[in-house]
């Protein structure tokens, strides 16, 4: 969803989660307070919650450097939460926060529910007037005629009046309004900006995936952490948590970690997968 630059001076602190998140509270304390800074800082932004301007996503380093404080310690503080899955990327390499992007787009809905709901109101007070002229036009047609003057032309027809339905307001939902929780998932977490028609077949082939392999919600959040902890060098989209379903798990039993030594060659090495 295209979203305006927030003007609102706040947004929503959610006391309870910030004190009770088990992946918050298991951070440092100066990634904790780095996260405060950085939910400022994103709520700035042209889409609140993610950090990217003009589409543009902010690099780990300009993050570090505009948030206050160190700039390495702020960069391993940035990997802390990522890997604790506080703070997420999208498929574009942006950096958000999940419950702030939905905040934000309530917000928008309803700013822009609130003008619709004005011009319907102007809407409907016009058809009444044109409604109220109709009919008087029709009564003085009626009296007219009865005394003899029959030259007029026929009273208006209301029926020719009315507004067409719009094809697109009859063409059929292509999403069904059933619960999806995996689909819900991989939207929430990789594409914050909204989807385009493309990403809604290539999520529907992940999905459908995921679903023969017997993903959850928590599971895939589950396997999402132990992927960042395994290759913090790639980028975890949807189609590279289905791709590496299983492997992640036969890495986590090799101990975590054992990925990180191996480095660049591990992240060659899936790479060089990916291409055949």
């Amino acid at each position: 969803m295209k979203t305006t630059k927030s003007k609102l001076p706040a947004f929503q602190f959610y006391v309870k989660d910030w004190l009770t998140d088990p992946e918050l509270s298991s951070c440092s304390p100066t990634a904790r307070a780095l996260w405060i800074d950085f939910l400022c800082v994103a709520w700035q932004m042209d889409r609140p919650g993610t950090m990217a301007t003009n589409g543009r996503p902010w690099t780990t380093d300009r993050i570090a450097k505009t948030l206050r404080g160190d700039n390495a310690r702020n960069k391993k503080a940035i990997k802390e939460l990522l890997e604790k899955g506080v703070m997420l990327q999208d498929e574009q390499g942006a950096y958000f926060s999940a419950r702030m992007v939905r905040d934000g787009d309530i917000i928008a809905k309803r700013r822009i529910a609130g003008s619709k709901g004005g011009l319907t109101r102007a809407s409907k007070s016009q058809a009444k007037s044109k409604q109220k002229s109709s009919k008087a036009s029709d009564v003085a047609c009626d009296l007219l005629a009865k005394s003899g003057k029959q030259n007029l032309p026929p009273p208006s027809s209301t029926a020719n009046n009315k507004p067409k339905a719009s094809a697109f307001a009859l063409s059929p939902d292509r999403r069904s309004g059933k619960p999806n929780p995996i689909w819900d998932w991989i939207v929430d977490r990789f594409y914050p900006s909204g989807i385009s028609p493309s990403d809604r077949t290539k999520i529907g082939k992940v999905v459908r995936d995921l679903r023969a392999k017997g993903a959850t919600p928590d599971e895939m959040e589950r396997r999402s952490k132990i992927y960042r902890k395994v290759w913090p060098a790639m980028t975890l989209t949807a189609h590279a948590l289905e791709k590496h379903w299983d492997t992640v798990i036969e890495e986590e039993r090799n101990g975590n970690g054992t990925a990180d030594r191996r480095g660049s060659q591990d992240v060659t090495r899936i790479r060089k997968k990916r291409k055949t």
